[in-house]
C-alpha cells in the first residue's frame, strides 16, 4: 500500500515538474537604435544586420546561458537625438 502511494506521489511529481518547463520561457531581447532612414540609412541598417547576425550565430551556438531565444529589436532615431531618447 505505501509502495503504491510513493509511486504515485512521484508520478506526480514528475508530470507537474514537467509541466511547468515551458512555462517560463525566457527571451533575450536586444535593442538597437540606428538611422535606419535617412542618409545614414545604409550604415544604420548594416548596424543592425550586424546585430541581428551575432544573435543569429550565438543561437546556432547553443545560445546565452539562461535564455530560450534572442530577439532583436531595432529602432529608427532618424539621425535626431530627439528621436534617439525615444526608441
Amino acid at each position: 500500500m505505501i509502495r503504491k502511494q510513493i509511486g504515485t506521489i512521484g508520478l506526480i511529481a514528475v508530470l507537474v515538474l514537467l509541466c511547468g518547463a515551458g512555462v517560463y520561457a525566457k527571451e533575450l531581447k536586444i535593442g538597437v537604435g540606428a538611422p535606419l532612414s535617412g542618409g545614414n540609412a545604409p550604415s544604420g541598417q548594416d548596424y543592425r544586420d550586424g546585430v541581428i547576425l551575432a544573435a543569429e550565430e550565438w543561437e546556432a551556438r547553443g545560445g546565452v546561458a539562461g535564455y530560450d531565444k534572442i530577439t532583436v529589436i531595432a529602432g529608427d532615431d532618424k539621425e535626431s537625438a530627439k528621436e534617439g531618447v525615444s526608441v
